[in-house]
């Protein structure tokens, strides 16, 4: 593990430690997505890459670990789902990084399941 991820996980392991409700949310993503401090990590790169200007960046440590709060706390897309609204099926659905994300079954079945309820909502 990088020294950058450690930091980041060393402060939300710190901050779950007082917060019951943080801490709830943080440890089940970790259990359920094994490389959920590397995604939290990759999302704070690609903030920090939009505040650059010229390629640099210079980010106050207290934005960087609200950032990861923020993944934590309101969470991320964790798919993004193209559907074909003539046939009415799902086109692909992907993670991060063009990969299944840990709960891609649950969202693929949940669309399957709703789909009816789909075409009478955009009808």
């Amino acid at each position: 593990m990088t020294s950058f991820k450690k930091i980041i996980k060393g402060y939300l392991e710190k901050r779950a430690q007082g917060d019951a409700v943080f801490a709830e949310k943080f440890f089940e993503r970790c259990s359920k997505e094994k490389e959920a401090i590397a995604d939290c990590c990759a999302y704070i790169k690609t903030e920090a890459k939009k505040e650059a200007q010229n390629g640099c960046a210079v980010i106050a440590d207290d934005k960087v670990f609200g950032w990861a709060m923020h993944y934590f706390d309101e969470g991320v897309r964790l798919e993004t789902i193209e559907l074909d609204t003539k046939k009415w099926r799902i086109l692909q659905c992907r993670g991060r990084f063009n990969k299944e994300s840990a709960y891609h079954k649950t969202i693929v079945g949940l669309m399957e399941k709703n789909m009816n309820k789909l075409r009478q909502a955009i009808a």
